[in-house]
């Protein structure tokens, strides 16, 4: 069995999580496409970022490590857009109580954007036991 450290595991996981946002993003956003363009930045921005993550993870060189780090910043500029788009109306009003847009939604690219950044770091420990690694001594 192939050894990925920790490192390539969580970054295999975060890609498996802008597809999941990007898949949510297209329904929560279908009836606004055709209308409102800015709606489609986020379904491309973790497009984007699915297929670099897993480019990453497949090939796992530090150019793509860089890369995938650098391109983080993407999400997070796109989270705190859609914070504003999301409620820009509710800051208007003064009325933070309705249910549509969703009001911290686009805070989750944020989030993503973080733990892209974090685990792309190309200042990892070597020393960290892979992932097998404890599987098999857990095993023994």
């Amino acid at each position: 069995m192939a050894r990925w450290s920790l490192q390539r595991l969580l970054t295999a996981l975060l890609a498996g999580g802008f597809a999941m946002l990007c898949a949510d993003t297209i329904w929560e956003h279908r009836g606004e496409l055709a209308e409102h363009p800015p709606a489609w930045l986020p379904i491309v921005c973790s497009g984007l970022l699915t297929v670099l993550l897993l480019a990453t993870v497949l090939v796992w060189r530090p150019a793509l490590r860089t890369a995938a780090r650098w391109t983080a910043v993407l999400p997070l500029l796109v989270g705190l857009t859609g914070w504003v788009l999301h409620n820009e109306d509710r800051l208007e009003s003064g009325d933070l109580t309705a249910l549509l847009p969703p009001l911290l939604a686009p805070l989750a690219f944020c989030g993503l954007a973080a733990l892209t950044f974090l685990v792309s770091s190309t200042r990892w420990p070597e020393s960290w036991p892979s992932v097998t690694a404890r599987a098999e001594e857990h095993d023994a």
